[in-house]
């Protein structure tokens, strides 16, 4: 978690070994460290950026709460990790 340098905004972020994927880690981790940011700060919103070809992250990434606002292609910078020039970007929104 941090903030994302060309969006400027607080970005979630998660990488799961293959070894231990698809067993839940990935989604309680993901669950508890939002919980947390909410908690300990007073940010509206966090975000996700997943590239359009990995649907397994956007299933998690719904699974999660997280809600895809948009999708949205890189002019002139690709983001980081992902190897398409397009990519989701998802907005969960602090409750109450």
């Amino acid at each position: 978690m941090g903030l994302e340098d060309t969006l400027n905004e607080v970005e979630v972020a998660y990488f799961m070994s293959e070894k231990y994927q698809h067993r839940g880690y990935t989604k309680k981790a993901v669950t508890a460290l939002v919980n947390w940011c909410f908690q300990v700060s007073d940010v509206p919103y966090l975000i996700l950026t997943i590239d359009c070809t990995n649907t397994p992250s956007c299933k998690l990434a719904d699974n999660c709460g997280f809600e895809l606002f948009e999708k949205r292609t890189s002019i002139g910078h690709i983001q980081p990790n992902m190897g398409s020039d397009s990519y989701y970007y998802y907005r969960i929104y602090r409750k109450g």
